[in-house]
């Protein structure tokens, strides 16, 4: 359960940080140190689902999965804006290697 807890918390942070520079007109050194604090709790769920997964290979696909459900909801839900093509097959790739690495085992 801690390990979920801190993959949906890790990636949401990802996600924020790359919204927040994003929408931040000024220099980078005004957004620093809250930067740093969700770089801290991205890298602190990183460091959960690599505890909990079974395989690197396996937490990479969870931890990519996840982070990029977050920057979808991002693009869409806060920003109005929709996601290129690009960002479309990204994802479904993710999931059929979710899918594909559930059937597999």
């Amino acid at each position: 359960m801690t390990n979920w807890i801190g993959l949906i918390i890790g990636s949401f942070a990802a996600a924020s940080c790359e919204y927040l520079f994003r929408i931040h007109q000024g220099p980078y050194s005004q957004i620093f140190p809250l930067a740093m604090i969700l770089a801290l709790i991205t890298n602190y769920g990183v460091f959960s689902v690599m505890q909990g997964a079974s395989s690197l290979i396996s937490g990479l696909i969870t931890w990519t999965f996840l982070t990029q459900i977050w920057r979808l909801v991002f693009t869409i839900l806060v920003l109005r804006e929709s996601p290129h093509l690009g960002a479309w097959i990204g994802f479904i790739l993710v999931i059929m290697a979710q899918i594909s690495q559930r059937i597999w085992k």
